[in-house]
């Protein structure tokens, strides 16, 4: 491991906030909550016009379980691909999940969540001027997962695109 010896050796200990594995944390209750997005999922996305677009997702534990990591790509009825990032946690500090969306060369989206219920988790971004958008995640007594992503302003809540998982 000379590497991070050099890197010790640099200082760049100081100013690298990585920890031990197993000095994690195990999954508070509110982490335990959304488990069940974990897992490959096949998905089939149906847009309100019709269009359907299908892709490959990846929900996991990252960072000694602190963190939840998402990857998507599929097909998009408008691109030739679809891609996303997401880096999401429960924050105590907030009493709050918040979800660090990635979506191409666009500064990252931060998304606020909470639970609604028993396996009904959802995230919204609220910009300062404009529409509310979200996403509800449905666990289903199959074990799938259907997700709901929505638009909100004085006008009411449509939705935009819905998608279910399926195990891959």
């Amino acid at each position: 491991m000379v590497g991070l010896a050099l890197l010790a050796g640099l200082g760049l200990s100081a100013i690298w906030p990585g920890t031990p594995l197993g000095a994690q944390e195990v999954l508070s209750a509110e982490h335990q909550a959304i488990d069940f997005l974990i897992g490959e999922w096949r998905t089939i996305s149906e847009f309100p016009d019709g269009r359907v677009g299908e892709g490959e997702l990846e929900y996991r534990w990252v960072l000694g379980g602190s963190w939840m990591r998402v990857e998507f790509t599929g097909e998009h009825p408008d691109a030739l691909r679809w891609e996303a990032h997401v880096m999401q946690r429960w924050n105590p500090s907030i009493d709050a999940y918040e979800a660090w969306v990635f979506g191409g060369d666009a500064d990252p989206l931060r998304f606020r969540g909470v639970l609604v219920g028993d396996g009904h988790f959802r995230v919204e971004y609220s910009p300062e001027e404009g529409v509310v958008t979200g996403i509800d995640y449905h666990r289903m007594g199959d074990g799938t997962v259907l997700q709901e992503n929505w638009m909100e302003d004085a006008g009411g809540r449509w939705l935009t695109l819905q998608t279910s998982y399926r195990p891959r």
